[in-house]
């Protein structure tokens, strides 16, 4: 093929942005959308090679893998490498488990199934995988997996025959992306069946041959129009868009236009070809390589609080180490003084030790014996177990015989399980205590409201609002229950950039006053039915996920001080759950701990010498033990359903805000770090 500088332009214009998004700076909105580029980029130039090789009748499966391995394997194994030291240094047991399975996927050229399987691209927590970019390296290998032998298969055909094959194929793809995107959204966005036509459309490019009949102005246009659909669609398109979908035509036919169209002759060429693109385009794979695992570590080390001005030098450092591997590795592989023999031998060997490896790390759960402490300070707290979430199993779902108190809601119901078992009396069946766990993770306890979540199947809030008219079944034929304790953390029903999906399958806008009532009228009927209800309150948050910084500071032996929460950012994160607990509070007792962990000034994240959060809003197992033990929980949620928190009120239906104090010191063992941080309450 004919050298195209102008395609390494395009390269440039697809890498950048894609840099610019993951710096979550804001920059690039739609910057994720250069992966597409690159899919149709990579569709048109191999497309391109098998058919001229099939022309020749030199076609040859052999070589044809021989160059993907030397394109990709060499570079993408020293940066795994790379990796390696880092992530023993800088990563907790749970991460490093993360990142072996990331390690071993990613060679094996399965990472999108893996992440699929596991979490989805814009989830805030992938800003911390340094392997997370390699997906889109696994769904172009599959693609390649089969492409070349259809090509070969379909090789005494016509082009046009050829063409429609690939046509039927790509729109059958395309189709399967709308009903996917609303079905499994993670799925659609990871799985190469709904990625395949993007390639196949420059796959199709290549069939059908650059259009020579249209004149130069033309041309002209057509190229610059596809080069500002490509920057247009970076600009302003969003993650929260169904992707791909079909607004990610804007971008595939961009790339189309301008590999059709762009040339030296017009203006979208000559911009393409300017030697900064070009520069740019040349050592693109390697910055697409280096930029997720330098942005990844540098956020582990700092505990992810990189002052913005920080990621232009981290820019620099992924432009110097991409020249560098351009140069020393991506070139001399390329080269045929280095035999077809060297290369299988070497990258295959260093391949198998990376994916053993790999596997040794996730096996191991991360080497979770590095350090017992870290360990026990990042344990989630899951109540009862896991097979309680979404189950209404009181057979396995209880503690003690006949209990008093159920504890409903979604995760944020979940982690006071721990916390209310601790403070239970030793011997609850005898002091006629006990508690059955009813949650479901993202699902609230109102029964008239589900949210609709960015990442899940469209069938999700309608299995929400089911499970909670199971949970209300239950807790009406339980004659032992006195207390219902109803958690949330309220927020993805009234943020305003979420939707939400009623019982009768309506979806809409979120609104604070229907959620209100719903809210109210799950706690009046509760009391209809004899019941007494009492709603705790959501811990303070900021956004941040502020139980990973407090164990990273410990493990860093650096002070977890910049882990605590300014008030006024807390204020302004919680404000509209705020606003919803003072509303509920006029007719309900409500129980809150933020007189107990906040001042004037911030809000603090451990106690006791005991890390309390396991995130951004959960608490740790240790964390809701403690404060469990340290409240009193159990008693002062019973007391705040049967007497309510104003002071003064005799009659009447218990209700107002009960800020929790400590009824009693709890000891302390086991010393950890700098921080003071323990162990075990």
């Amino acid at each position: 093929m004919q050298y195209r500088p102008e395609i390494d332009g395009l390269r440039a214009i697809a890498v950048v942005p894609v840099i610019l998004f993951h710096t979550g700076l804001g920059l690039m909105p739609g910057g994720f959308v250069g992966v597409d580029v690159f899919f149709v980029i990579s569709g048109y130039l191999i497309t391109a090679i098998i058919l001229n090789d099939l022309a020749k009748d030199r076609f040859s499966i052999v070589n044809f893998y021989e160059r993907r391995v030397r394109r990709i394997a060499p570079a993408l194994l020293v940066v795994c490498i790379a990796c390696l030291p880092f992530a023993a240094l800088w990563m907790l047991p749970s991460e490093l488990d993360d990142f072996g399975k990331d390690l071993f996927h990613s060679l094996l050229m399965v990472s999108n199934f893996e992440l699929w399987d596991n979490t989805g691209y814009f989830s805030p927590s992938t800003e911390l995988k340094p392997l997370l970019h390699t997906w889109s390296l696994s769904v172009e290998e599959q693609f390649y997996l089969v492409f070349p032998v259809l090509l070969w298969m379909v090789r005494k055909q016509t082009r046009q025959v050829i063409f429609r094959i690939v046509a039927v194929l790509a729109l059958i793809s395309l189709f399967l992306a709308w009903p996917v995107s609303r079905v499994d959204p993670v799925a659609n966005f990871y799985l190469p069946f709904t990625r395949f036509w993007e390639l196949a459309a420059g796959a199709l490019l290549a069939i059908g041959g650059i259009p020579t009949r249209y004149s130069e102005r033309t041309r002209s246009a057509l190229g610059l129009a596809g080069l500002i659909l490509i920057v247009g669609s970076c600009l302003f398109l969003t993650s929260e868009l169904k992707w791909p979908g079909p607004v990610t035509l804007a971008p595939v036919v961009g790339t189309l236009l301008v590999i059709a169209f762009a040339g030296p002759r017009n203006l979208a060429g000559r911009l393409l070809s300017l030697r900064p693109l070009v520069a740019i385009g040349l050592i693109s794979y390697s910055l697409y390589l280096w930029h997720q695992p330098v942005f990844a570590f540098a956020r582990l080390r700092s505990m992810d609080m990189l002052p913005g001005w920080s990621y232009g030098l981290l820019v620099a450092l992924v432009f110097a180490l991409a020249i560098a591997s351009y140069f020393l590795v991506e070139q001399p592989f390329r080269k045929p003084q280095v035999g077809r023999r060297l290369v299988f031998s070497l990258s295959g060997s260093l391949a198998a030790v990376l994916v053993v490896l790999g596997i040794v790390t996730t096996n191991a759960q991360g080497f979770p014996g590095r350090d017992p402490v870290l360990t026990a300070m990042g344990e989630p707290s899951l109540g009862i177990g896991k097979i309680c979430n979404g189950e209404v199993r009181p057979d396995v779902c209880t503690i003690g015989q006949g209990p008093e108190m159920a504890v409903w809601g979604d995760s944020l119901a979940m982690h006071l399980v721990d916390g209310l078992a601790a403070s239970m009396h030793d011997t609850p069946s005898d002091q006629g205590e006990g508690l059955v766990q009813l949650h479901k993770n993202s699902c609230a306890f109102p029964t008239g409201i589900a949210p609709i979540p960015l990442n899940d199947s469209a069938s999700w809030p309608l299995d929400c609002i089911r499970h909670n008219e199971a949970v209300k079944a239950y807790l009406a034929k339980t004659p032992s229950l006195r207390t219902v304790v109803l958690g949330s953390q309220y927020l993805t029903y009234l943020r305003s950039d979420r939707r939400v999906m009623t019982a009768q399958g309506q979806a809409m806008r979120t609104d604070y006053g229907r959620m209100l009532a719903e809210v109210e009228a799950t706690a009046d009927w509760l009391r209809s039915i004899g019941l007494r209800p009492v709603f705790m309150a959501p811990p303070p948050r900021d956004g941040r996920d502020i139980g990973r910084c407090v164990v990273r500071s410990a493990m860093l032996d650096v002070a977890d001080t910049p882990c605590m929460m300014e008030r006024d950012e807390q204020r302004a994160h919680d404000a509209l759950v705020e606003r919803l607990m003072a509303d509920v509070s006029k007719r309900f007792p409500v129980v809150s701990l933020e007189d107990f962990l906040c001042d004037e000034k911030s809000c603090r994240v451990v106690d006791g010498g005991v890390s309390l959060f396991l995130d951004d809003e959960h608490f740790s197992h240790l964390g809701s033990i403690h404060l469990g033990k340290t409240l009193d929980l159990y008693d002062a949620l019973t007391d705040a359903a049967q007497h309510g928190c104003e002071a003064g009120v005799k009659v009447g239906e218990p209700k107002g805000i009960c800020q929790l104090k400590p009824t009693h010191p709890v000891a302390v063992v086991q010393p950890g770090r700098s921080s003071g941080l323990i162990s075990a309450p």
